[in-house]
C-alpha cells in the first residue's frame, strides 16, 4: 500500500485548538478524523504570522504535500496590538477563565476594568500574566508574503491549494480593521481566478450573522465553527486529492 497523501495546513491560531475545551476539536483534527485516507500535517501555530510560514516554505515543501490549505490573514485584519492578557485565575478552587485577548484602546478597555473590578471587589485572587505579540503586518506586506508562498508552492509542487478567507464576527471582542479586512480578503480571492489549482473557501456569508460560529473574541472558531469550516474544506478536498490505489490480488 502506498503512503497516504499529505494535506499540509499553514496558518495562525484559527487553525489550532486555542480556546477549545478539547484539544482535538479544531478543524484540522476534524478533517483528520473524517478522512483517514489522508495524513494531515499542521504547520499552524498560535500567534503565528505569515512570515513564519514563509520562513518554513522549504520544510513545508519537503513534506511532499498532495494538498496545501492556507489559513493566514486574520491577524492582519485586527487592529494593531503588541501585547495581550492571556487569562485570569479568580480563585485557587476555580478553573482558569480565558479573558479577551488583545489590549485595545477606547471603550473595549473598560471590559478589562469591569472584570478586574468585579473580581478584586469580591476579594478573589487575580492572576494576569501577559503575552507579548509581534506587531501586525500591514495589508501590503501581507500581500507580498502571501504571493511569495503561493508562487513557491505552485512553482515547486504539483499540489493544489485551498485558501481559507479570514473572517470575524462584528460582535466579538477584538476590533477589526475594515480596510485591512477588505484588502486581505480581496488579495486572497484573486488567486482563485489566477490559477486553476487554487480553490477559495469563504465562510463569510454563512458565518456573518452567526455569532455561535465564533468564541467570545469573534475571531477564533467555536467547536461548531470548527466543524463547519472542516465540512467546507472537506467538500473542497473531495475529488481533488487522490488516495493511493489499493493493491490487487496479483501483488
Amino acid at each position: 500500500m502506498g503512503e497516504l497523501p499529505v494535506v499540509a495546513v499553514l496558518g495562525d491560531s484559527v487553525a489550532t485548538s486555542l480556546g477549545l475545551p478539547e484539544s482535538r476539536g479544531h478543524w484540522p483534527s476534524v478533517i483528520r478524523a473524517s478522512r483517514p485516507d489522508l495524513r494531515v500535517v499542521s504547520f499552524a501555530k498560535v500567534a503565528s504570522q505569515i512570515t513564519d510560514s514563509a520562513a518554513r516554505i522549504d520544510e513545508i515543501i519537503a513534506a511532499s504535500p498532495s494538498m496545501i490549505v492556507i489559513a493566514h490573514g486574520g491577524r492582519e485584519c485586527l487592529l494593531r496590538t503588541t501585547s495581550a492578557l492571556r487569562l485570569i485565575k479568580t480563585d485557587p478552587n476555580l478553573p482558569l477563565t480565558a479573558t479577551p485577548r488583545g489590549v485595545v484602546r477606547g471603550a473595549r478597555r473598560t471590559v478589562y476594568r469591569r472584570v478586574l473590578n468585579e473580581l478584586t471587589g469580591e476579594r478573589r485572587r487575580v492572576l494576569t500574566p501577559l503575552m507579548r505579540l509581534r506587531p501586525n503586518l500591514d495589508a501590503a506586506r501581507f500581500a507580498d508574503l502571501f504571493d511569495e508562498i503561493m508562487s513557491a508552492v505552485l512553482d515547486r509542487t504539483d499540489a493544489p491549494v485551498i485558501v481559507l478567507i479570514p473572517h470575524g464576527h462584528a460582535m466579538g471582542f477584538h476590533p477589526w480593521s475594515t480596510a485591512a479586512v477588505a484588502a486581505v480578503q480581496e488579495h486572497m480571492r484573486v488567486w482563485g481566478d489566477r490559477d486553476a489549482r487554487v480553490t477559495v473557501v469563504d465562510t463569510g456569508d454563512e458565518f456573518a450573522s452567526d455569532a455561535s460560529a465564533y468564541q467570545f473574541d469573534g475571531v477564533h472558531f467555536s467547536p461548531d465553527g470548527h466543524r463547519r469550516v472542516a465540512q467546507a474544506l472537506l467538500e473542497a478536498l473531495d475529488g481533488v486529492v487522490q488516495t493511493p490505489a489499493q493493491p490487487n490480488g496479483d501483488w
